[in-house]
């Protein structure tokens, strides 16, 4: 007979980060619909920064504490869903602009970038004001998202992003090459880039490059009033001590 080992397991201590509770998504960010929703995930990103923002002031390390992995996880994975839920309004207002018949408009399941460019080719869409431009940005930003090392800053982003979900952490060391595009991780002999810098720069360029998506769409096919976005607002708030 084995005797019974008394186990102990660590409990989770508090912090000074309060989870939000209300207003509803669209009180928020005082608007509806499809720009309520991407407006949200990019505040969800700038929520989980700030956190990591005023965990680290205490902590004083990037170590594997758990806030510290939960609010890397949460901003990567909403900044990611962001890009991702604008593009799904880009290809449902294209589909309505082009009057597609609701049987042979694209499911769920397979929005993504290329799904929108191949439904743009060869239509009125691809001439749409501002159309051309936002193609060759999203294009330029996503470089090399299919290879091993990704080089356009939004491909590199959501590389990290899969490598949170894959993997049970992402090293400490975070490097960028001198052209500042691709981020390298535990890589060392590159600049050092600190996680919170990184994150509160992404916050700013997932939400310039869905903002201008989501105008574009509701430029084909409006569904909601888009007014321009106070990104200033939003900004990560100084860390009180």
């Amino acid at each position: 007979m084995v005797d019974s080992v008394a186990v102990t397991t660590p409990r989770e201590t508090s912090s000074n980060v309060d989870f939000p509770s209300g207003p509803t998504f669209t009180e928020l960010l005082d608007s509806e619909g499809d720009i309520a929703w991407v407006r949200y995930k990019v505040w969800s990103a700038d929520w989980y920064t700030e956190a990591l923002s005023n965990l680290v002031a205490v902590l004083g390390a990037y170590d594997r504490y758990v806030g510290v992995e939960m609010a890397i996880d949460g901003a990567l994975g909403a900044l990611s869903g962001a890009f991702d839920a604008s593009v799904a309004s880009l290809i449902r207002s294209a589909e309505r602009f082009l009057n597609t018949p609701e049987a042979k408009r694209t499911p769920a399941h397979l929005y993504k970038w290329a799904t929108f460019k191949k439904l743009a080719n060869g239509t009125a869409v691809t001439s749409y004001q501002g159309v051309p431009e936002l193609i060759s940005e999203v294009d330029q930003a996503l470089a090399g998202e299919k290879s091993e090392s990704p080089t356009g800053w939004l491909a590199v982003l959501r590389r990290l992003r899969n490598r949170t979900t894959h993997q049970t952490t992402l090293p400490r060391t975070w490097g960028v090459a001198d052209d500042g595009a691709s981020v390298v991780i535990g890589v060392s002999g590159l600049p050092a880039l600190d996680p919170l810098e990184y994150l509160k720069e992404s916050c700013d360029r997932v939400s310039d490059i869905t903002e201008r998506v989501l105008r574009i769409a509701n430029s084909l096919a409006p569904t909601s009033a888009y007014t321009p976005l106070a990104r200033t607002a939003w900004r990560i708030r100084p860390v009180t001590r």
